[in-house]
């Protein structure tokens, strides 16, 4: 399911001034059956959202200057998180940071993940990126010449956080050894993976175009 809002807006402020305005906003939630676990039950929710807006504006400097101007913001923010419709305690299961990340951790039962249910939090993520841009057109002709003069800068942000196994994983050789109690193996870790990067990039060029006589 998506829910759209799409608005576009052209205004003549006077006779040499042009203002355009666009905006996009939407919301795409979705459930996933199976995220860590391969069998249903223990699937997650998905949230893509999306903003963009920018702005234009048009002014005639002269019959033959034209400056351009526009600026742009975007904004995507994603998130994932498994849904726990059963806690460890539940079963009889004590964890440190149950309080702080309740639910059923992994649960592995046989070689190559034949039976895994519950989730460790590992595919938990919050990710925001955005982007704004500044760019500027300077247009002006003389005769059978032009001239273009573009200058733009776009500033890029990404953050990313992502649990590592803050709900652990315990693995079992067999169904047996489940029935019995006797794993394998356990994995906890209590760390969050956090990456940011922003990036500022700059552009500017000029063009000619004309053509020559020959007299």
């Amino acid at each position: 399911r998506e829910n759209q809002f799409n608005t576009n807006v052209d205004y003549r402020l006077t006779e040499r001034n042009w203002l355009a305005a666009k905006v996009f906003f939407s919301n795409a939630p979705q459930f996933l059956a199976l995220l860590e676990a391969n069998v249903p039950g223990f699937g997650g929710d998905e949230k893509q959202n999306n903003r963009l807006i920018s702005l234009q504006n048009i002014y005639s400097l002269s019959p033959r200057t034209i400056n351009e101007a526009r600026i742009g913001y975007s904004f995507i923010r994603g998130d994932m998180f498994g849904r726990t419709p059963v806690k460890d305690s539940d079963f009889g299961i004590k964890r440190a940071n149950a309080k702080s990340y309740p639910g059923l951790g992994q649960i592995v039962i046989g070689s190559g993940n034949a039976v895994a249910i519950g989730n460790t939090g590992g595919d938990e993520i919050q990710s925001v990126n955005s982007s704004t841009t500044l760019v500027d057109i300077l247009s002006t002709t003389r005769g059978r010449h032009s001239l273009r003069t573009v200058a733009e800068a776009i500033d890029y942000h990404v953050n990313v956080t992502r649990n590592t196994v803050r709900r652990g994983s315990i693995t079992f050789q067999s169904f047996n050894n489940f029935l019995t109690g006797s794993a394998t193996g356990s994995t906890y870790e209590r760390a969050s993976t956090i990456a940011s990067c922003t990036r500022l990039t700059t552009v500017s060029f000029f063009r000619t175009i004309g053509s020559f006589r020959r007299s």
